[in-house]
Parts: structure tokens; sequence; C-alpha cells
């Protein structure tokens, strides 16, 4: 066993995923729409998913050390396990076959309703998703949105030089931080790359396991 909750077997699976993960990402290249590094956003903010195709041969490709494209990507700010913070997702959609199945209201629905692998919210009852214009700005170009809503969460997409962005926002600041698109990856990578051991065992600890049971915590 680990010496911070999750199973010390989970914990060394998770270590090389991550390295494998950080040097996808790298060798790929993309460039994902997220808040203007200038701006005044809600941290931490981490790489929360980077997929590719997902077939056989683009998952041997991948092994093999060849260079293969991202389809779609989520860059997420702020702490996602205190529901009474900012959080927001930042989810770039590269590819057609993803942006034809990214339907905004379930986006929105997920992170109302806590339907995600950890829940966000302490939500026990849902109410009517309603909608409202938004005012955002999107590479110093200002852009109105279609905004749906419900509780304390909001969702919006909007689409810029072929990539779909969906945003999805619990406790949302009264201005949403300037977007652009980001070349530079470098600070998401770096602190994934030197996360320890005991980094690690303490996220999977943090999440619950399948029905919400935490892993026992066995440091004694």
């Amino acid at each position: 066993m680990s010496e911070i909750g999750a199973p010390a077997l989970a914990v060394r699976v998770a270590l090389i995923a991550n390295r494998r993960r950080v040097r996808f990402i790298r060798r790929a290249g993309p460039r994902p729409f997220g808040f203007d590094p200038s701006s005044d956003h809600p941290n931490p903010a981490i790489i929360s998913e980077a997929a590719g195709e997902g077939s056989v041969r683009s998952g041997i490709a991948g092994l093999l050390g060849i260079r293969t494209s991202i389809w779609t990507m989520t860059l997420q700010y702020g702490d996602a396990l205190n529901p009474s913070t900012t959080f927001i997702q930042v989810i770039s959609d590269f590819h057609r076959d993803i942006q034809e199945a990214r339907p905004v209201e379930e986006e929105l629905a997920r992170l109302a309703g806590g339907d995600l692998p950890f829940d966000l919210t302490n939500n026990a009852t849902r109410v009517e998703q309603s909608s409202k214009d938004l005012q955002i700005t999107v590479q110093r170009e200002v852009l109105r949105v279609s905004a749906q809503s419900e509780a304390n969460v909001i969702a919006f997409q909007f689409n810029q030089e072929g990539v779909l962005v969906t945003v999805v926002a619990r406790n949302p600041p009264s201005r949403i931080p300037d977007f652009a698109r980001l070349s530079d990856l470098e600070p998401f990578l770096a602190p994934l790359e030197h996360l320890s051991y005991n980094d690690i065992a303490a996220r999977l600890a943090s999440r619950p396991r399948p029905g919400g049971v935490r892993w026992p915590d066995d440091r004694s």
C-alpha cells in the first residue's frame, strides 16, 4: 500500500501514465484555448485531459513514440474539490468528430449535477437550465455568446480558428477572464512532469472510488 491512501500499484501505474501523457502532449504540440496568462484567473491551472483519436492504431503509435495529433484537450482552473470556490473547465475540441458530440447542455448538466469522476457539488436536487447573453473577450476580440445556466454553474461555447471551445464554470466570477490560444504549455506541463510518488498518491486518495468511497488512509 502507498504512504497516502491509494494502493501502491495504482500510484505506480499513475506515475507512469502521467509521464507518458506529458511526453505525448509535448510531441503533439497542441494549441488549446485557455485564459490569457496575463489575466486574473483561478488557480491552480492544470491539464485535466488530452486525448487523441482513441483507435488501436493511434495507441500503438503513441507507445512507439510516433507523433500523433490531439483531438481534444481540457484545461481546468481552480479547485475542483471545493464546491464553494470558482472552478472553470476550458475544453478545446480540434477534430470535427469530437465537436459534433459536445452539446453544451450535457457539459453543464455534468458539472451542475456532479456527474464527474468526483462530485463537484453538494446539490441534492436539480433545477431547470436557463439561458442568458454573456460578453467575453477572445484574443482581444469582444464576442457575445449565449450561456446556459443551472444552479451556480454556467456553460457556453464559441468557435475560433476551427476549434470548438466549451467553457463550464462553477461559481463564475463577475467577469470571465480573457481567452487566448496558448502556444506555450510548459507552465502546465512542468508541474505534471515533476509530480512525486506522494503527490500522485494524495491525488488518488482525494478522489472517491466507484460508489463514492474514498481510499482508506493506510499511512500507519
